[in-house]
């Protein structure tokens, strides 16, 4: 395990590659052969009630079991573990087996979200199964913003590359506020949320860490302005938080290094993929200072 990483930093590999852990973990649990749903830093497929997430795990693959068990008994409600040994190959990725969550459709109860990611702040990190990582949030790989901004920095125009230089410049200091450390869930949006038929399930612990209390409300903070979420999603899950950081120069920091490092990672992806390409640009035109500058696609 590198404690400097989180749970999951690395892609799980090729198509072929993750079809093949996925057939033999089902071949090793005896259910139904899984069947692909998507790939994004985890290939994710579905057997029946049950659905396997294969993934290059920085730690030991039962720490995610033990994780989501913990956080059920503290009341956070997370996916179900399977109760199926994880499956490892000898890639060094992993299987792991979940219970299906059905959405219902229904609009995110944010209220108890708030509540959830409140008792998640809650928790001392010696509560967290000695096999999980717990990183500081600012280690990630992805948040480096200068080497990320060095190496996309040729296929900028210059007006983007210096928008988005003037805001490193005025938010990359939010580690000397000083504000206190907890346990972050570390990727709290709109996508990891699933309304089931008794109420919010809170997934993908992949990135769990270290942080201020802002790192878990950076995202909702801009979730309006520029993804075009419901505008009471954020003051919802202060209201279930019990606070707003809403004037809190952390969070106001950490809101925009977010977006900064989204558009960073996209204007990358754009190499080798065209619809990312196309969405980077949308990004840009945000970083021009461009008063018409669309709302944003896909967090």
């Amino acid at each position: 395990m590198v404690p400097d990483r989180p749970l999951v930093f690395a892609p799980a590999g090729q198509r072929a590659l993750t079809d093949e852990v996925a057939a033999r973990a089902g071949e090793k649990w005896g259910i139904e052969a899984p069947r692909w749903v998507r790939t994004s830093m985890n290939a994710v497929y579905r057997s029946g009630e049950l659905v396997v997430r294969v993934s290059r795990l920085n730690g030991q693959a039962s720490a995610a079991a033990e994780l989501a068990e913990m956080l059920r008994s503290r009341g956070i409600r997370v996916a179900r573990p399977a109760g199926l040994s994880p499956y490892e190959s000898a890639d060094g990725i992993s299987a792991t087996a979940w219970e299906y969550v059905a959405a219902t459709g229904a609009p995110i109860d944010w209220d108890h979200v708030g509540e959830m990611v409140a008792g998640v702040h809650a928790l001392s990190p010696h509560d967290v199964p000695g096999g999980h990582p717990l990183p500081w949030c600012g280690d990630f790989p992805w948040w480096d913003v200068d080497v990320l901004l060095a190496d996309v920095a040729p296929d900028l125009d210059a007006a983007s590359e210096a928008g988005l230089r003037r805001a490193v410049g005025r938010h990359r200091h939010w580690t000397a506020i000083g504000a206190p450390v907890v346990v972050c869930h570390g990727d709290v949006h709109d996508q990891n949320v699933i309304m089931a038929d008794d109420g919010p399930v809170l997934i993908d612990w992949d990135l769990l860490c270290r942080g201020p209390a802002a790192w878990d409300h950076a995202a909702l903070l801009r979730f309006a302005d520029r993804w075009g979420g419901d505008p009471d999603a954020y003051p919802e899950f202060a209201r279930g938080y019990g606070a707003s950081l809403a004037t809190s120069p952390v969070a106001d920091d950490l809101a925009e290094m977010r977006l900064l490092v989204a558009t960073l990672m996209m204007v990358r992806r754009g190499r080798t993929e065209p619809s990312s390409a196309q969405e980077a640009q949308r990004r840009l035109r945000y970083w021009r200072d461009d008063a018409a500058a669309p709302q944003w696609r896909g967090m």
